[in-house]
């Protein structure tokens, strides 16, 4: 498995992205990998305050923009990650300047809270799910209840090219904090479709052999697992994403690996639909994998 190069954080000074910050200094440590911390001035609200205060825009942001650089190497120092990572202040729309910086460094992952300064109730936040939509690489949303090492990856496959790449990102998290790893695969029953004459009967081994083709199908997909603690599972659910949703949260899962599109030719998996209710939901902290 290749390892990462560069990877990119976003940082608006809330408690989300504290935690968020701490895991990328882990995987960057992980891979001895570069590291860019990234805030965002927004634009519209320096202009807003400018007015109200009846401030120069310019001088206005020159001053907001020391001010983060400063926090910005206060929080670097803090995790040890002085000569290990660089830092970046930049003006403009927070989607657009993050995904600017992803694509400067070339970054193979980007690493943000799932929630921001804003703290909505449930689910990702409006700006996390703007940058699963718009970033050029994997995404890692952390959770905010997560700490330390990940202890139950929840890993979904639906047969797709990016199932792939979606079993070797979970299998090396697995490897490197010495996790289990549970492979899932939703499925919607096919009998449950059968609209049959009343009394007439079809064999029950139909079932049996169904699910038993499916498992076989998962296992074969998925390939060696050696070293890891891995567990294979079907899940019946009439919604894909509410299926996962459900396994993760019965599970106890704290890392959900998924792709963000699936294979719509066999009718399963994901931004699609999917992948943006497990975003509103957000069961524990998402991996999001990108179709390469």
């Amino acid at each position: 498995m290749n390892k990462l190069k560069n990877l990119v954080t976003g940082v608006d000074f809330s408690g989300q992205s504290r935690i968020a910050l701490t895991e990328a200094a882990r995987i960057a440590e992980w891979n001895g990998a570069k590291l860019r911390l990234v805030h965002v001035v927004e634009a519209q609200t320096v202009r807003d305050l400018a007015r109200h205060e009846r401030r120069d825009v310019e001088e206005l942001r020159a001053e907001l923009t020391d001010g983060s650089r400063s926090a910005l190497q206060e929080w670097g120092a803090d995790l040890g990650l002085a000569g290990r990572a660089s830092e970046r202040v930049v003006f403009g729309h927070a989607t657009d300047e993050i995904v600017k910086q992803i694509k400067e460094v070339n970054a193979g992952l980007l690493v943000a809270g799932v929630r921001g300064t804003a703290n909505e109730a449930a689910g990702a936040g409006l700006q996390a799910t703007r940058l699963v939509r718009s970033a050029p690489c994997n995404v890692l949303l952390v959770d905010d209840r997560h700490v330390g090492p990940f202890k139950r990856i929840i890993a979904g496959i639906d047969f797709s090219p990016t199932s792939r790449e979606v079993v070797e990102q979970a299998l090396k998290i697995a490897c490197q904090d010495d996790c289990e790893v549970m492979f899932v695969h939703i499925y919607v029953a096919p009998w449950k479709d059968l609209h049959l004459p009343l009394g007439f009967n079809y064999s029950s081994s139909f079932r049996t052999e169904h699910l038993t083709d499916l498992e076989l199908s998962l296992r074969e997909f998925v390939g060696g697992v050696d070293g890891v603690r891995a567990s294979f599972h079907l899940h019946h659910h009439q919604k894909h994403g509410r299926g996962i949703s459900e396994f993760a949260r019965e599970q106890g899962g704290d890392l959900l690996v998924l792709g963000t599109r699936g294979d719509f030719n066999i009718r399963y998996l994901l931004l699609g639909s999917t992948a943006e209710y497990l975003l509103r939901e957000q069961p524990c902290s998402v991996l999001a994998i990108h179709p390469q």
